[in-house]
């Protein structure tokens, strides 16, 4: 896979509401694959990755939401990786209490990716990750679906930041596989209650 994926953002399901949607080239991973520890900030590999930024409040369009999130993404031959970084005014607030793979941490403070990468947009991944690195990965809405995700989270002074690596495998990825995919990024922000994508 030595073509390069371009990410269109466009919002699945709720989000959408028939803009024109914003793209996000995927950037292939350079000499240093991202260390899966949460460093998002100090970790090199990200450096030269584009921000998707500017997510706005669920439900209200064009109005921002107060804590500021950015999106990231990577490729190599065997992975997507994701990469979240959450400001956070209040840190002591962070909810992050569900530690069990699979679990319910949308309930948490957390970061969401939601993958269509076929033609098909009625098949899409979901990923949940919340403050603490634990890993939701549905097809559809099938909890039973286990991609083999892995994540790591790290919470700062006054921002948390995730890092998401996703098997390509467990996508359904082959020659066949368009080189534009529907995402969508979002966040649980649970101190001022927003959910913003």
């Amino acid at each position: 896979m030595r073509k390069t994926w371009l990410l269109c953002l466009v919002a699945l399901a709720v989000c959408s509401l028939g803009w024109s949607a914003p793209s996000l080239q995927a950037t292939r991973v350079g000499a240093r694959l991202p260390v899966l520890d949460g460093e998002v900030l100090s970790d090199t590999a990200w450096t030269a990755a584009p921000a998707a930024s500017g997510f706005t409040l669920l439900g209200k369009p064009g109005v921002a939401a107060t804590q500021a999130t950015e999106a990231k993404v990577l490729f190599d031959e065997r992975n997507l990786y994701v990469a979240f970084v959450c400001r956070e005014a209040q840190m002591d607030k962070v909810v992050s209490g569900v530690t069990t793979a699979d679990g319910p941490v949308y309930n948490d403070d957390s970061v969401e990716v939601f993958l269509a990468p076929t033609a098909d947009r009625t098949v899409y991944y979901h990923f949940v990750v919340n403050a603490l690195g634990v890993v939701l990965d549905e097809l559809r809405q099938d909890g039973k679906y286990n991609t083999g995700a892995r994540a790591a989270a790290k919470k700062g002074k006054d921002l948390w930041s995730v890092e998401l690596a996703i098997p390509l495998a467990s996508l359904g990825i082959n020659e066949t596989t368009t080189s534009t995919w529907a995402v969508n990024f979002c966040r649980e922000e649970r101190p001022t209650g927003e959910l913003s994508c």
